[in-house]
Order: C-alpha cells, then structure tokens, then sequence
C-alpha cells in the first residue's frame, strides 16, 4: 500500500489557494521542492489541469520559467520526470529489488535476483522495470 501527501492548495488570508490550474504550476515546481526532493530522495506527482479555463495560450512566463528548471534538473540527471505508472513502477521496484555484486577479475557484476514485493509478492523483473535504476556497490 502506497501512501501520499495531497498537495493542493495553500491557505491564504484564511482562505484556500488552489495550484492545480496550469497558471499555478509556479507554485507546484519550486527549486527550493525541486532540492528538497532530490535531498531526501523522494518522489513527487504533479496533478494539474492543463489547459482548463484558458482560451489561449495557457501559459504564463513564470509558468515556463518553471517547467524550464524542472527539465534542467532532469537533464542533469537529479530527477526523473515521467508518467504516474512509470513512477509508481520504479518506486515499487527500487524499494523492493533484490540484487548482490560479485568481483571477479577486477570487474563487477550485479546479479538482479528478484523484486519481493510484499503484496504482489515475487517477481523476475523485465528490462523497463530496472531501466534507470542506480546501483550501489563497493
């Protein structure tokens, strides 16, 4: 069972401030959330209505600014950005993967046994679940 913080709104002046229209997206995609995700290394699902109420364009500048810094942090490799299945995929298996390394010839291998999911139990898992995981070995 995965579990989530809904982050919607903030309160101001007593009152709510919805961020899940696309003229809010400033709001959702900080530097400072952006850091502080990479620091605790979590993870993190933008909900938004793209689009919803806009007749134009239904961007703004700072908007832009925004999905800008977040593609900078994903080109340098410090997020993953991608659909909620995707996401939801690599968590289960980086939390449940289960892999050794071996030494042999000063070379190092990873042996990718299982992924033991408490739930849905044991599973040999394909190339796009293990696609981009980082392995740690000494």
């Amino acid at each position: 069972v995965w579990g989530f913080n809904r982050y919607t709104h903030d309160v101001v002046n007593g009152k709510y401030d919805w961020t899940w229209e696309t003229h809010e997206l400033h709001c959702q995609i900080t530097e400072k959330r952006l850091e502080q995700l990479v620091q605790e290394r979590k993870f993190s699902i933008v909900a938004q209505h793209l689009g919803k109420g806009s007749d134009g364009f239904p961007f703004n500048p700072i908007d832009i600014q925004a999905l800008q810094v977040l593609k900078t942090y994903q080109d340098e490799g410090k997020v993953l950005v991608a659909r909620t299945s995707r996401l939801l995929d690599y968590a289960r298996t980086e939390k449940f993967l289960r892999y050794n390394s071996v030494q042999i010839e000063g070379k190092t291998y990873i042996n990718i046994n299982t992924i033991k999911d408490p739930v849905l139990g044991h599973a040999t898992p394909t190339l796009d679940e293990i696609r981009g995981l980082t392995f740690y070995v000494d």
